[in-house]
């Protein structure tokens, strides 16, 4: 029941109702309509921006995500014509595309953090986007340094490794 409910609140628009059902089913937002359509291709197809910034940023739907029509919510908002959605969107993309490369350019890290922390900012996507990507890439990176010194020390105690 309130699968379907919260489908009909991101359709509408209805910001509070949404953030309060989605807070509710947080475990469980991955479900689909009929036709394979997630909450963020319903929120994108009806050019509710501000549900889909809820769900990207607050609950980190997936945003490659296909429908049944192999679409993803981006390509769903450029069909519908929702220029405000498809904008968005597609500046998130970006944000993480940089932040993904970050992760795998290790010298650089610090780098890629002012970049998308900047870029996060210009674009006017939130705060707690940003700094969550920025979190991520900072505990990634030192992840790898951790990795990167044990290897070191266990080849100094066991040089035939």
């Amino acid at each position: 029941m309130l699968t379907l409910f919260i489908f009909q609140t991101a359709a509408r628009g209805d910001i509070p109702a949404t953030a309060c059902l989605a807070h509710e089913l947080r475990d469980g937002l991955d479900f689909t309509d009929a036709n394979g359509n997630t909450l963020l291709h319903v929120a994108a197809a009806k050019g509710k921006v501000d549900i889909v910034k809820l769900f990207v940023e607050h609950y980190e739907l997936d945003l490659n995500e296909l429908n049944n029509e192999k679409l993803t919510a981006l390509q769903v908002a450029e069909r519908e014509k929702q220029p405000g959605v498809v904008i968005y969107l597609r500046n998130a993309f970006m944000v993480i595309s940089l932040a993904v490369q970050a992760l795998f350019n290790e010298d650089s890290v610090n780098m890629y953090l002012t970049k998308v922390v900047s870029l996060s900012l210009s674009l006017s996507l939130s705060l707690s986007l940003c700094l969550s990507l920025s979190l991520y890439l900072r505990h990634q990176h030192r992840g790898r340094e951790k990795q990167k010194a044990e290897r070191e020390k266990e080849t100094q105690t066991n040089p035939n490794v």
